[in-house]
């Protein structure tokens, strides 16, 4: 069983809360914010993976169209910091 975790992934713009579960062995990290949900491979403290963004919007009886229009993919690279 994994460890769960509270995370924030910022910069000078934007700040998005998220969750995740961290593999038992601790290579693989599993993200879902409000906004996209994103399988990271972990190394020290440094992460990358790619997702999917949710994009904006009800999805629910759109066109494709719309989907295609407000949904996509994204990838991160990040390391963790300190916060005091």
């Amino acid at each position: 069983m994994g460890i769960h975790l509270e995370l924030k992934f910022a910069n000078s713009k934007h700040s998005y809360p998220a969750v995740g579960t961290l593999s038992a062995d601790g290579k693989l990290l599993l993200v879902k914010a409000r906004l996209f949900t994103i399988p990271f491979a972990t190394i020290g403290n440094n992460i990358s993976g790619c997702g999917g963004e949710n994009g904006n919007g009800n999805g629910n009886g759109s066109t494709i169209d719309h989907w295609l229009n407000t949904h996509g993919g994204t990838c991160f690279e990040a390391t963790a910091a300190k916060v005091n």
